[in-house]
């Protein structure tokens, strides 16, 4: 088995409860300023091996199965605009 998954998306902040209510596939307007990314990349792979013994002894079957992956994802997550703002500026 082998499996490769490379998924980029926008994440966007939640809607509020009114938001929601009244339009749920609608984006939250503050969604725009920002750049909410995600990238996730997957990848996988396995091997089974499976022997069935003719014998009648107490070993009738024996499996072996190996499997190894690896994942990362990236995430940037929305800041409001008054935490980008310079502790200095006005």
């Amino acid at each position: 088995m082998l499996n490769s998954l490379n998924q980029p998306a926008q994440d966007p902040p939640g809607l509020s409860r009114a938001q929601f209510n009244a339009d749920p596939r609608q984006t939250a307007p503050q969604a725009v300023q920002y750049d909410t990314c995600e990238n996730l990349w997957q990848s996988q792979g396995g091997v089974q091996w499976e022997h069935r013994f003719d014998g009648l002894g107490p070993l009738q079957r024996s499996a072996v199965m190996l499997y190894g992956g690896r994942r990362s994802l990236g995430l940037w997550q929305a800041k409001p605009v008054s935490s980008q703002a310079s502790a200095t500026s006005p």
